[in-house]
């Protein structure tokens, strides 16, 4: 099986990285960082990524939830889906720059294009 979606691609290389880091762990407060990263990979094991029925979207929202409840600060979201506006501050904010040149980037027509 060849994985193409680097969306995926990033969420397996997220959970491999956390898991990693929770297994060479050795306190008793890593127990719970074990079990997290479990979670983590069994959600994404779960998640029906195939390109005939599967929804990776569904996945990238998962990962994307997780990192916001965990509290990371600058996690921003654009997606193919959502209008130029909607993609225009997430952009703005992430690459600090003006709005203006943000709206230029979310308008590019192969901003999403592999």
């Amino acid at each position: 099986m060849t994985v193409r979606n680097p969306a995926i691609i990033t969420a397996v290389i997220t959970v491999l990285v956390a898991t990693g880091a929770a297994l060479a762990a050795d306190s008793p407060a890593d127990e719970a960082s074990n079990r997290m990263a479990y979670d983590i990979l069994k959600q994404l094991v779960e998640t029906n990524t195939t390109d005939s029925v599967g929804n990776v979207t569904t996945a990238v929202e998962a990962m994307a939830q997780r990192f916001r409840d965990a509290g990371f600060p600058g996690f921003y979201r654009i997606a193919e889906a959502d209008s130029v506006d909607e993609n225009t501050v997430p952009l703005a904010e992430f690459l600090d720059i003006p709005v203006d040149k943000a709206r230029q980037i979310a308008n590019t027509h192969y901003l999403f294009t592999d």
